[in-house]
């Protein structure tokens, strides 16, 4: 069937009258090429906006998990995967070597000690687990910036946002992020999510859940104990 008979000499969309048959398949190429080209940009676009709806749906407090020793609760957050251990940061007054038992992650998997600092009240633990979480790199706090602090209270991960007030209160960070029990080894997490604090203590000026300031360990003591883990 001839389309031309169809459409009419001068409607024709492949070429106008008199047209030879080799300049037909030039417009037909050029009209598979363009095609080729709009299919590959929508393509294109759809991975990118899967890309970004999929980044936007993991939880970056992934890697805070829960510590749980006999006679209490707290929180820590994961540094490292190296050799089939996933590495973690607590307070040294959640989890030390005088800790007969260690479990993380809402007590599915047992952790050990692997080194403590009692002045920094800093303590570093690994445990193995076949979950995916999230891994925290470090960072250096900066007055007046956006934080976050993210530590498990009675079963639940509370999430935080303030400010950081000081960068030495007494050797400590202090932000204006409210806590609770059990949050004591959660982590202070600037605008990037890195890591710049360990939290320690519930307020400056005593132990109020009624005073939204808290204290923090910088996080060079937690970085220092995580990159001489070999020495």
């Amino acid at each position: 069937m001839d389309l031309r008979g169809v459409f009419g000499e001068d409607l024709w969309p492949f070429t106008g009258r008199g047209s030879s048959p080799g300049s037909k398949r030039k417009e037909l190429h050029k009209m598979a090429k363009r095609t080729l080209v709009i299919i590959s940009m929508v393509l294109f676009t759809c991975l990118m906006v899967g890309a970004w709806f999929s980044s936007q749906s993991v939880d970056p407090y992934s890697g805070v998990l829960v510590v749980q020793v006999i006679d209490g609760q707290g929180s820590c957050f994961v540094v490292a995967y190296q050799e089939d251990y996933w590495y973690a940061i607590t307070a040294a007054h959640v989890a030390n070597r005088t800790s007969s038992i260690i479990m993380v992650d809402d007590e599915a998997y047992n952790a050990e000690v692997v080194r403590v600092d009692l002045e920094k009240d800093v303590t570093l633990i690994r445990f193995k687990s076949p979950e995916d979480y999230k891994i925290y790199s470090f960072a250096r706090a900066k007055v007046g910036e956006s934080c976050t602090t993210v530590g498990w209270s009675r079963g639940s991960k509370l999430v935080y946002k303030g400010h950081v007030v000081s960068r030495n209160f007494r050797g400590f960070i202090v932000a204006n992020g409210g806590i609770f029990p059990g949050c004591s080894g959660g982590v202070l997490l600037n605008e990037d999510n890195k890591v710049i604090g360990i939290t320690v203590a519930m307020s400056v000026y005593g132990w109020s859940v009624m005073d939204s300031t808290a204290l923090y360990v910088p996080a060079k003591y937690a970085e220092a104990m995580f990159v001489t883990i070999g020495d």
